[in-house]
């Protein structure tokens, strides 16, 4: 959502315009990685202010055998009743750590740009009429329904694995650990390989992960969190990648609006990624998705393999030297 981008575009902005020379990837994947690690800090908070006790969910009144797996409740009075108190006490802690974060937010002075504000629209409007700027929204919206599909459906998975819920609650902070691994991993694996290379790892992990998930969740609970860490800090990194290609490609100068305009590929990527999951769930049960997750790792594969550095090695970039 648009509270989402705000909170790491920003500094995002501010740090590529530091390290826009060099180590761009392993910068810009520290801040992702914070982004991610925040998971691990505040999802066992949540958990336990809302549901100490460890109260499972259970199927709706009214469940048959054959209806929709993900179809459960937490119906415990003393669970919903705790719900309300949470956001009164997010809000101080995320005003907080909000306040402290943008008093030291600051752009280097050697960057900055003059000339007239019609001059960087016109280097915006550039850089969107360009091919690459096009790839990078494709694959975007193709790498990012990866990304719903693990957030979506691990705990689904997980559930009916029937492994508790503060054990999942215990397993997803594990999780966040991974994604922030995985965030700062791949940003440092692009510093040295360049994008397309790590880009191309990242695809063939996710989809030989995604396209085993059903199988080895069939050997126990081990095997299923194993491979929900390994997802986690995979497909993470495609916030670093891309990232990083953006700077590569267009320049840091406008880093901010290029970015948020390839982020609007979530936009027409959810709507089709929600209802192809409603299509393919429906007729073949949850676990399917994993194939579907597969598919768009395939489609991310063969964008990637379209890819051409628009100048060699990227010691230039498309908005100038």
């Amino acid at each position: 959502g648009l509270g989402q981008a705000l909170a790491y575009v920003v500094p995002l902005t501010v740090v590529v315009r530091w390290f826009e020379g060099q180590s761009t990837g392993t910068a810009v994947g520290i801040i992702y990685a914070a982004y991610g690690l925040s998971s691990a800090i505040f999802s066992p908070i949540h958990s336990e202010i809302i549901n100490p006790h460890g109260v499972a969910s259970k199927r709706p009144p009214g469940w048959q055998e054959g209806d929709d797996i993900s179809e459960r409740y937490f119906l415990d009075p003393k669970v919903l009743d705790r719900i309300p108190l949470l956001f009164p006490i997010m809000a101080v802690i995320y005003f907080s750590l909000i306040v402290c974060g943008t008093s030291l937010l600051k752009n280097p002075v050697t960057t900055a740009r003059g000339g007239p504000q019609p001059d960087r629209v016109t280097a915006i409007l550039t850089a969107v009429c360009t091919p690459h700027f096009w790839l990078l929204w494709l694959m975007f919206l193709a790498n990012v329904r990866l990304l719903d599909f693990i957030q979506g459906y691990s705990k689904l998975f997980g559930m009916s694995l029937n492994i508790p819920d503060m054990y999942l609650a215990d397993a997803f902070a594990v999780a966040a650990i991974c994604t922030a691994t995985g965030r700062l991993t791949f940003g440092m694996l692009a510093d040295q390989v360049g994008f397309q290379r790590a880009m191309m790892g990242l695809v063939l992990a996710a989809g030989l992960l995604t396209g085993t998930w059903p199988l080895v969740s069939g050997w126990g609970q081990g095997f299923f969190l194993i491979w929900m860490w390994a997802l986690h800090l995979v497909v993470a990194g495609n916030f670093s990648l891309m990232s990083f290609a953006v700077v590569k490609t267009f320049g840091a100068a406008q880093f901010g609006p290029l970015y948020g305009l390839i982020y609007t590929a979530q936009i027409p990527g959810t709507l089709l990624g929600a209802e192809l999951a409603l299509t393919v769930a429906t007729a073949r049960g949850e676990w399917t998705l994993c194939y579907l997750s597969t598919g768009w790792s395939v489609v991310g594969l063969a964008l990637i393999s379209m890819w051409r550095e628009p100048f060699g090695k990227g010691e230039k970039t498309l908005d100038g030297p």
